[in-house]
């Protein structure tokens, strides 16, 4: 029997072949883009918890004060992050501290010196002001010290300024 030659052409193979090419670096091409994206995606994650770290502790960062100033910025107006809220707070406690928008270590060396002068030994004999005390009982005690001189130096007798009862905010209190 003689050999069987091929029948027909190669044009099936051919096609075949070139289907599987395209599709080989199709495939190629689609997995170098996919694993660029996600090097880049693993790489900004890094990068968004280094600066997490920097900013709040996962132990602080799932505690109750910052639930609860998560809270508050939300839903302030207009609605803001927990660190831009914790910011506006810092700036109006600096003013309502210090008269002006200072950063904190300006505003503790004006509590500071404010604290001494209100501490000194003349000020202290007369209003009776414990230097440990916080700054709201040191301004109530010199408050109150101040009505008191003020209506012994007026000589109002039948007065109810007089020396008016402790006010204090914490358990040491200013008047002795």
């Amino acid at each position: 029997m003689p050999p069987i030659s091929p029948q027909g052409s190669r044009t099936g193979l051919i096609t075949a072949l070139v289907i599987f090419v395209i599709l080989f670096c199709t495939a190629t091409f689609l997995y170098i883009y996919e694993n660029a994206q996600r090097r880049n995606l693993e790489l900004r994650v890094q990068q968004l918890e280094s600066r997490q770290a920097d900013l709040v502790s996962e132990v602080v960062m799932t505690g109750p004060d910052v639930t609860q100033l998560i809270e508050v910025a939300k839903q302030s107006n207009p609605p803001m992050t927990a660190v831009e809220a914790v910011l506006a707070q810092r700036r109006q406690l600096a003013k309502t501290i210090a008269g002006q928008d200072l950063p904190p270590d300006k505003v503790n060396d004006a509590v500071k010196r404010a604290v001494t002068q209100a501490t000194t030994k003349e000020v202290a004999e007369a209003v009776k002001i414990v230097p440990s005390a916080g700054l709201t009982d040191i301004v109530t005690g010199l408050a109150n010290g101040t009505a008191f001189l003020e209506t012994a130096a007026t000589g109002e007798s039948n007065s109810m300024v007089g020396m008016p009862a402790e006010t204090s905010l914490s358990t040491d209190p200013v008047r002795r």
